[in-house]
Protein backbone atom coordinates (compact mmCIF):
# COMPACT_ATOMS: atom_id res chain seq x y z
CA UNK A 1 0.00 0.00 0.00
CA UNK A 2 1.26 3.29 -1.01
CA UNK A 3 2.38 5.40 1.81
CA UNK A 4 2.47 8.89 2.98
CA UNK A 5 6.33 9.44 4.35
CA UNK A 6 8.40 12.61 6.14
CA UNK A 7 11.47 13.22 4.95
CA UNK A 8 13.53 14.43 7.46
CA UNK A 9 15.43 17.65 7.29
CA UNK A 10 13.99 18.34 3.75
CA UNK A 11 11.82 21.05 2.89
CA UNK A 12 8.31 19.76 1.69
CA UNK A 13 7.73 19.58 -1.75
CA UNK A 14 11.44 21.18 -2.06
CA UNK A 15 12.25 19.34 -5.85
CA UNK A 16 8.80 20.20 -6.87
CA UNK A 17 9.69 24.00 -5.92
CA UNK A 18 13.16 23.53 -7.77
CA UNK A 19 11.37 22.07 -11.02
CA UNK A 20 8.29 24.79 -11.53
CA UNK A 21 10.13 27.89 -10.22
CA UNK A 22 13.20 26.90 -12.94
CA UNK A 23 10.07 26.21 -15.20
CA UNK A 24 8.83 29.83 -14.35
CA UNK A 25 12.28 31.71 -14.52
CA UNK A 26 11.39 33.22 -11.05
CA UNK A 27 9.99 32.22 -7.59
CA UNK A 28 6.59 31.44 -7.42
CA UNK A 29 4.03 33.28 -5.23
CA UNK A 30 2.09 31.37 -1.93
CA UNK A 31 4.81 28.55 -2.02
CA UNK A 32 4.83 27.99 1.45
CA UNK A 33 0.74 27.75 1.37
CA UNK A 34 0.99 25.47 -1.08
CA UNK A 35 3.38 22.94 -0.52
CA UNK A 36 1.27 22.17 2.11
CA UNK A 37 -0.76 20.51 -0.22
CA UNK A 38 1.70 18.21 -1.81
CA UNK A 39 2.39 15.12 0.04
CA UNK A 40 5.62 13.09 -0.30
CA UNK A 41 4.56 9.21 -0.90
CA UNK A 42 6.32 5.82 -1.35
CA UNK A 43 5.28 2.98 -3.31
CA UNK A 44 6.92 -0.25 -3.68
CA UNK A 45 7.90 -2.50 -7.22
CA UNK A 46 4.11 -2.96 -8.69
CA UNK A 47 2.46 -0.94 -7.08
CA UNK A 48 0.12 1.53 -8.85
CA UNK A 49 0.17 4.74 -8.90
CA UNK A 50 -2.84 5.44 -10.26
CA UNK A 51 -5.38 3.07 -12.60
CA UNK A 52 -6.81 3.78 -15.96
CA UNK A 53 -10.42 4.88 -15.99
CA UNK A 54 -10.13 6.88 -12.65
CA UNK A 55 -10.90 10.49 -12.04
CA UNK A 56 -7.48 11.35 -11.13
CA UNK A 57 -6.24 14.99 -10.96
CA UNK A 58 -3.16 14.35 -9.39
CA UNK A 59 0.61 14.79 -11.12
CA UNK A 60 3.70 13.21 -9.56
CA UNK A 61 7.26 14.63 -9.67
CA UNK A 62 9.70 11.29 -9.20
CA UNK A 63 12.51 11.59 -6.57
CA UNK A 64 13.55 8.23 -6.83
CA UNK A 65 12.96 4.83 -8.18
CA UNK A 66 11.33 4.68 -11.66
CA UNK A 67 7.63 4.55 -13.49
CA UNK A 68 6.20 3.09 -16.18
CA UNK A 69 3.06 4.21 -17.96
CA UNK A 70 0.64 1.61 -19.30
CA UNK A 71 -2.34 2.08 -21.87
CA UNK A 72 -4.72 -0.32 -23.74
CA UNK A 73 -3.81 -1.14 -27.39
CA UNK A 74 -6.55 -2.07 -29.83
CA UNK A 75 -5.56 -5.47 -29.18
CA UNK A 76 -6.68 -5.22 -25.43
CA UNK A 77 -3.41 -5.47 -24.30
CA UNK A 78 -1.74 -3.17 -22.38
CA UNK A 79 1.35 -1.44 -23.84
CA UNK A 80 4.62 0.43 -22.00
CA UNK A 81 3.79 4.33 -23.55
CA UNK A 82 5.76 6.01 -21.13
CA UNK A 83 8.55 6.12 -18.46
CA UNK A 84 9.22 8.42 -15.57
CA UNK A 85 12.32 8.70 -13.73
CA UNK A 86 13.54 11.49 -11.39
CA UNK A 87 13.02 15.19 -11.32
CA UNK A 88 10.44 14.34 -14.19
CA UNK A 89 6.63 14.41 -13.80
CA UNK A 90 3.57 11.35 -14.24
CA UNK A 91 0.12 12.08 -15.00
CA UNK A 92 -2.52 11.46 -17.42
CA UNK A 93 -3.38 14.24 -19.26
CA UNK A 94 -6.53 13.72 -20.09
CA UNK A 95 -7.08 13.66 -16.22
CA UNK A 96 -5.84 16.79 -15.58
CA UNK A 97 -8.66 17.95 -18.92
CA UNK A 98 -10.51 21.31 -17.59
CA UNK A 99 -14.25 20.91 -17.86
CA UNK A 100 -15.65 21.59 -20.99
CA UNK A 101 -12.67 21.23 -22.36
CA UNK A 102 -14.36 18.24 -24.36
CA UNK A 103 -16.34 20.55 -26.13
CA UNK A 104 -13.89 22.19 -27.60
CA UNK A 105 -12.38 19.16 -29.11
CA UNK A 106 -12.70 18.32 -32.70
CA UNK A 107 -15.03 15.41 -32.69
CA UNK A 108 -12.84 13.14 -35.10
CA UNK A 109 -9.89 13.41 -32.17
CA UNK A 110 -11.76 12.62 -29.50
CA UNK A 111 -13.09 9.36 -31.30
CA UNK A 112 -9.71 8.41 -32.57
CA UNK A 113 -9.52 4.49 -31.63
CA UNK A 114 -6.42 4.88 -29.18
CA UNK A 115 -8.58 6.97 -27.42
CA UNK A 116 -11.75 4.49 -26.82
CA UNK A 117 -13.45 4.59 -23.48
CA UNK A 118 -10.86 7.67 -22.03
CA UNK A 119 -13.28 10.55 -22.00
CA UNK A 120 -11.68 14.01 -21.43
CA UNK A 121 -11.44 14.04 -17.36
CA UNK A 122 -10.79 10.21 -16.72
CA UNK A 123 -7.30 8.47 -16.70
CA UNK A 124 -6.45 6.59 -20.19
CA UNK A 125 -3.55 5.34 -18.87
CA UNK A 126 -2.29 3.56 -15.74
CA UNK A 127 1.19 4.15 -14.05
CA UNK A 128 3.01 1.70 -12.05
CA UNK A 129 6.07 1.85 -10.12
CA UNK A 130 8.36 -0.26 -11.64
CA UNK A 131 10.98 -0.38 -8.51
CA UNK A 132 10.81 1.44 -5.15
CA UNK A 133 10.07 4.76 -5.08
CA UNK A 134 9.21 8.00 -3.85
CA UNK A 135 7.44 10.69 -5.59
CA UNK A 136 5.93 14.23 -4.61
CA UNK A 137 1.69 14.35 -5.54
CA UNK A 138 0.55 17.65 -6.46
CA UNK A 139 -3.38 18.28 -6.68
CA UNK A 140 -3.90 19.87 -10.28
CA UNK A 141 -7.13 21.67 -8.99
CA UNK A 142 -5.50 23.78 -6.81
CA UNK A 143 -2.24 24.42 -9.37
CA UNK A 144 -5.06 25.59 -11.62
CA UNK A 145 -6.48 28.23 -9.19
CA UNK A 146 -2.95 29.52 -8.58
CA UNK A 147 -2.77 29.43 -12.43
CA UNK A 148 -6.12 32.13 -12.76
CA UNK A 149 -4.58 34.60 -10.19
CA UNK A 150 -0.97 34.82 -10.53
CA UNK A 151 0.89 34.61 -13.92
CA UNK A 152 3.90 33.17 -12.59
CA UNK A 153 2.24 29.45 -12.09
CA UNK A 154 0.48 30.04 -15.85
CA UNK A 155 4.20 30.28 -17.05
CA UNK A 156 5.14 27.58 -15.12
CA UNK A 157 2.64 25.45 -16.38
CA UNK A 158 2.86 26.36 -19.52
CA UNK A 159 6.48 25.91 -19.58
CA UNK A 160 5.60 22.01 -18.68
CA UNK A 161 3.61 21.67 -21.33
CA UNK A 162 6.30 22.58 -23.86
CA UNK A 163 8.83 20.52 -22.34
CA UNK A 164 6.28 17.98 -22.47
CA UNK A 165 5.33 18.35 -26.36
CA UNK A 166 9.13 18.72 -26.94
CA UNK A 167 10.26 15.00 -25.83
CA UNK A 168 7.38 13.71 -27.15
CA UNK A 169 7.40 15.19 -30.52
CA UNK A 170 11.73 14.08 -30.24
CA UNK A 171 10.08 10.56 -29.32
CA UNK A 172 7.76 10.36 -32.36
CA UNK A 173 10.05 11.25 -34.47
CA UNK A 174 12.47 8.37 -33.03
CA UNK A 175 9.92 6.09 -33.82
CA UNK A 176 8.87 6.95 -37.85
CA UNK A 177 12.74 7.85 -38.42
CA UNK A 178 15.01 5.45 -37.01
CA UNK A 179 15.07 1.69 -37.40
CA UNK A 180 14.09 -0.69 -34.75
CA UNK A 181 17.66 -1.63 -34.05
CA UNK A 182 18.50 1.94 -33.74
CA UNK A 183 15.92 2.71 -31.22
CA UNK A 184 17.02 -0.12 -29.41
CA UNK A 185 20.46 1.10 -29.52
CA UNK A 186 19.21 4.38 -28.38
CA UNK A 187 17.31 2.72 -25.33
CA UNK A 188 20.00 1.15 -24.43
CA UNK A 189 21.89 4.41 -24.16
CA UNK A 190 19.44 7.05 -22.25
CA UNK A 191 17.89 3.83 -19.34
CA UNK A 192 20.55 2.07 -18.50
CA UNK A 193 19.18 1.92 -15.25
CA UNK A 194 16.03 0.04 -16.37
CA UNK A 195 18.08 -2.27 -18.36
CA UNK A 196 17.47 -6.11 -16.77
CA UNK A 197 14.82 -4.38 -14.33
CA UNK A 198 12.04 -3.63 -17.07
CA UNK A 199 11.26 -6.86 -18.90
CA UNK A 200 12.40 -7.21 -22.72
CA UNK A 201 8.50 -7.14 -24.10
CA UNK A 202 8.18 -4.13 -22.58
CA UNK A 203 10.89 -2.21 -24.00
CA UNK A 204 10.00 -4.02 -27.52
CA UNK A 205 6.49 -2.64 -26.30
CA UNK A 206 8.23 1.03 -25.65
CA UNK A 207 10.18 1.29 -29.00
CA UNK A 208 7.25 -0.27 -31.01
CA UNK A 209 9.42 -3.45 -31.64
CA UNK A 210 7.19 -7.27 -31.14
CA UNK A 211 8.26 -9.90 -28.74
CA UNK A 212 10.03 -11.65 -31.41
CA UNK A 213 11.53 -8.57 -33.45
CA UNK A 214 13.20 -7.61 -30.06
CA UNK A 215 14.59 -10.92 -28.82
CA UNK A 216 16.71 -10.75 -31.71
CA UNK A 217 17.43 -7.21 -31.87
CA UNK A 218 18.90 -7.73 -28.15
CA UNK A 219 20.55 -10.66 -29.21
CA UNK A 220 22.54 -9.27 -32.03
CA UNK A 221 23.19 -6.09 -30.33
CA UNK A 222 24.84 -8.29 -26.83
CA UNK A 223 27.09 -10.21 -29.72
CA UNK A 224 28.29 -7.84 -31.20
CA UNK A 225 29.17 -6.48 -27.89
CA UNK A 226 30.68 -8.83 -26.78
CA UNK A 227 32.86 -9.32 -30.19
CA UNK A 228 33.79 -5.39 -29.89
CA UNK A 229 34.88 -6.20 -25.89
CA UNK A 230 36.82 -9.31 -27.04
CA UNK A 231 38.56 -7.64 -29.52
CA UNK A 232 39.32 -4.58 -27.72
CA UNK A 233 41.11 -7.31 -25.25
Amino acid sequence: MAQVVAREGVERAAVTRQLFEMLAGRPLPGWKAFAKTVDTMAFAAGEPLYERETDHPYVYVILSGAVKILAVNPRGTESLVGLGRPGEFVGSLRALAPAGLDGLVDVDMRGKTWMAGSALGRTDSSAVAVTDCVVERLDYRIVQKRMRKRVEWAIAVFHTAVHYGLTEEGRARELLMYTAEERYRNFRVNYPDLLGVLPQKDIGSYIGVTPVGISRIATRVRAQQASTNGAAR
